[in-house]
């Protein structure tokens, strides 16, 4: 039996690669399913990272490439439809300053050889009418799709449920028994459960576990929040990214607008600071917008490892202990990936991508 501490994304992800490849599974959940900063993301999958950045590229690329064939496991045995969409993307410039940094862009295109296409002001009018009509130009990526967060979630517990994983929800982690470099079991607030294999999995809580561990404070969390709102009057058909928000258009017609960056611990409030940056950022791409057209507000957290570099593999000295966290940014394109390697790792065989760049080991020196 492997144990998944963690029913986020990633958790979950795991538990859905493990048991394709027949391992017995059961996830330990603090609150429900899904509901932390899996849920709150916007789901836009790409891998524009900057350049130098080779290894979390590499990961990127491959996790996105794993996405047609996860997508294809979980639709055969859900009901949900996840809303895997080849939206594309324009980034959208104003000034000669966004000019510069759609520049930067496009050389990290050129020399990763990846297609994109620069779109004259005309162009950008053209395939999207409702946008504002003072953008300068815009660089196309086709690469870029995108997956309904919370749909995603819904679609793998109901996939998880199918193959009788077993979920263990409302119970944090209270204690760690170790023996000789193994952790022989976990103490929750419910019982005592002894461990075979150990995944912790946890996003911006992760750093508590660690804590009971006795290994360093290596993450920590930063809010993003986020807005949905719906016009019928605002059609969209790509994905935007603008010097100061992003904006993921739904199949329903409902456009998300995200998102904040903010060290502020664990606090999970949505602020009129916050909700301001957002408001005006969709102001300028969309002039029709109103206040009165959002739906919802929330925020999420986001893990962040002090280098920006998930943490996967391995946690020495301890034998039986995997970490997969601390995403931050790319967790939801990551996901898949991240599932292939921890599995491949447990079960002893090469991983398809080193996952030397993002052992723990590399914090502890």
């Amino acid at each position: 039996m492997i144990t998944i501490i963690g029913g986020g994304l990633i958790g979950l992800s795991i538990a859905e690669y493990l048991t394709y490849r027949n391992c017995e599974v059961q996830i330990f959940e603090k609150n429900e399913l899904g509901q932390e900063a899996s849920w709150a993301a916007a789901g836009y999958l790409d891998f524009n990272i900057p350049w130098g950045e080779e290894a979390l590229f590499s990961l990127c690329k491959f996790s996105y490439d794993c996405f047609p064939e996860f997508i294809d496991r979980i639709k055969q045995e859900s009901t949900v439809d996840p809303e895997y969409v080849r939206s594309g993307s324009l980034t959208l410039g104003w000034t000669l300053e966004d000019e510069v940094q759609m520049k930067v862009v496009e050389d990290r295109m050129q020399k990763r050889q990846i297609d994109f296409e620069w779109f004259s002001k005309k162009q950008v009018q053209a395939s999207e009418p409702d946008i504002a009509s003072d953008i300068a130009r815009a660089l196309y990526l086709p690469v870029t799709r995108q997956v309904r967060s919370p749909r995603l979630l819904q679609a793998l517990t109901q996939v998880l449920n199918h193959r009788q994983v077993l979920f263990h929800t409302h119970e944090t982690i209270q204690a760690f028994h170790i023996h000789q470099n193994r952790v022989e079991s976990i103490e929750t607030s419910q019982r005592r459960i002894p461990i075979d294999q150990l995944v912790i999995a946890s996003g911006a809580w992760t750093s508590l576990l660690l804590n009971q561990l006795g290994m360093p404070n290596w993450i920590k969390p930063i809010r993003g929040q986020a807005i949905l709102f719906y016009s019928p009057q605002i059609q969209l058909k790509h994905i935007l990214f603008t010097p100061t928000v992003y904006v993921v258009p739904r199949l329903d017609g409902r456009i998300f607008v995200g998102s904040t960056l903010e060290d502020v611990g664990f606090d999970k409030s949505v602020t009129s600071e916050g909700l301001s940056k957002l408001k005006n950022g969709a102001r300028k791409v969309f002039p029709k917008f109103q206040e009165s057209l959002i739906e919802k507000t929330w925020s999420g957290l986001r893990p962040k490892s002090v280098d920006e570099y998930p943490i996967l593999g391995k946690l020495s000295p301890l034998e039986n202990v995997w970490m997969a966290s601390g995403h931050y940014k790319h967790g939801i394109v990551q996901a898949p990936g991240t599932a292939r390697l921890i599995t491949q790792s447990i079960l002893n065989e090469q991983p398809e991508l080193s996952l030397d760049p993002f052992l723990p080991q590399r914090l502890a020196i």
